[in-house]
């Protein structure tokens, strides 16, 4: 029986991140309107909070394979990747890689069209399978 069979590649989940500032009182859906409202008060500010959503984009399959003996193929393809997309949009992308074999990667909705980079690369860059 071969381990061929068995192989694991890495995939990609492509989420769009979203964040939206929001205060406790807005939270509370404005509970105590009989009060006047001063606009970025110290204590509104203590009571905000960010609000993140992720929207799931797309799931891409890489042609790399997960494993130590694979790092340097894994490395080698990011080191690319960072260059041309993460990079140019330093600060609007973040990516983790887990041991088996998931990337998350989140792009920052102000660079939503980004998202079409990215699977453009990736298919560029990912050889089919056999």
């Amino acid at each position: 029986m071969s381990d061929e069979n068995n192989v694991t590649y890495y995939k990609m989940m492509l989420l769009l991140e979203s964040n939206k500032d929001i205060t406790e009182e807005a939270e509370d859906n404005n509970n105590s309107n009989d009060k006047p409202k001063d606009i970025n008060t110290d204590e509104e500010q203590e009571n905000s909070s960010v609000q993140v959503s992720h929207e799931f984009m797309d799931e891409l399959e890489l042609d790399i394979k997960v494993g130590e003996q694979y790092f340097d193929d894994l490395n080698n393809w990011f080191d690319k990747f960072d260059a041309e997309i993460s990079i140019p949009n330093d600060g609007f992308i973040k990516y983790e890689i887990t041991n088996d074999g998931l990337i998350l990667l989140l792009v920052n909705q102000e660079r939503e069209n980004v998202v079409d980079q990215i699977r453009k690369y990736v298919k560029d860059n990912t050889n089919p399978k056999e």
